[in-house]
C-alpha cells in the first residue's frame, strides 16, 4: 500500500506516523539520526510492506495484473489498494474522508522537522499538494501512475489498469475486503503488539 493505506494502519501517534509515511525513503543510513519514536514508525512501514506482500489473498489480486505488467504487479495492486480504500471509505471507517486526510495532512506538516532535508521536502510536497486525494478518482490514479512510470523501466499505464480492474470488479473487491480484515488484525498483533498504541482510525465493525 501507499501512503493511504499506511495513513489508516497508523497509530495515534504523529511521530510514528510520519515514520511510516516517510518509511520508503528513510534508508537504514538516516535511522541513526531519527527519534526513537519516527524509527517505530519506519519500522512499522517495514513490517506492513512485508505482510502485505505474504499476505494470500493480497497474492490472488495479483493474478489479474500479471499478465499486462509482470514484475511491477505488486507496485500496480498496491496503488490500486489505496483506491479501493478511498472509494470504500464509507463502509469502512466512521470518520469523513476529509476530515481523516487534513489532519494527516497537518502532521506531516507539524513533525516534518523530525525528518532529513531530502526527506522532509518530499513529505511538505506531499502533505501540500494532497496527494493522498488523488487516489480517489480515476484521474489522480491516472497521474499517480505517470508519477510512477518515471521511476520503472515500464511505463505503468493507469488505463490498462483501470480496465483490468472494471473487467474483474467483484472479485478483486471480495479479496479487498478480505485482505484488509487480515491487515488491521495482523498489524494489530504483529506489528503495533503494545495495548497503549491507540491506531489513528477507528474502523466502523
Amino acid at each position: 500500500m501507499n501512503y493511504l493505506g499506511h495513513a489508516i494502519l497508523s497509530p495515534e501517534d504523529d511521530k510514528m506516523t510520519v515514520g511510516n509515511l516517510a518509511g520508503d525513503m528513510l534508508k537504514n543510513k538516516f535511522h541513526p539520526f531519527l527519534k526513537e519514536k519516527v524509527l517505530i514508525g519506519v519500522k512499522l512501514h517495514r513490517t506492513i510492506d512485508s505482510l502485505t506482500d505474504s499476505d494470500p489473498h493480497f497474492k490472488k489480486m495479483l493474478k489479474y495484473f500479471r499478465a499486462e505488467f509482470g514484475k511491477y504487479s505488486p507496485v500496480v495492486v498496491d496503488v490500486l489498494l489505496d483506491h479501493l480504500i478511498a472509494g470504500h471509505w464509507t463502509d469502512l471507517f466512521a470518520e469523513s474522508y476529509l476530515d481523516f486526510s487534513t489532519a494527516v495532512y497537518r502532521t506531516v506538516l507539524r513533525e516534518k522537522r523530525e525528518l532529513p532535508p531530502p526527506v522532509s521536502g518530499y513529505m511538505e510536497r506531499m502533505a501540500e499538494g494532497r496527494w493522498m486525494d488523488a487516489y480517489g478518482s480515476e484521474a489522480g490514479m491516472l497521474r499517480v501512475f505517470d508519477r510512477l512510470s518515471v521511476k520503472a523501466s515500464k511505463t505503468l499505464d493507469g488505463r490498462s489498469v483501470m480496465k483490468i480492474y472494471g473487467k474483474n470488479r467483484a472479485p478483486i473487491e471480495g479479496h479487498f475486503y478480505a485482505f484488509l480484515e487480515s491487515m488491521r488484525v495482523r498489524i494489530s498483533e504483529e506489528a503495533m503488539g503494545k495495548k497503549e498504541v491507540i491506531p489513528r482510525i477507528k474502523w466502523k465493525n
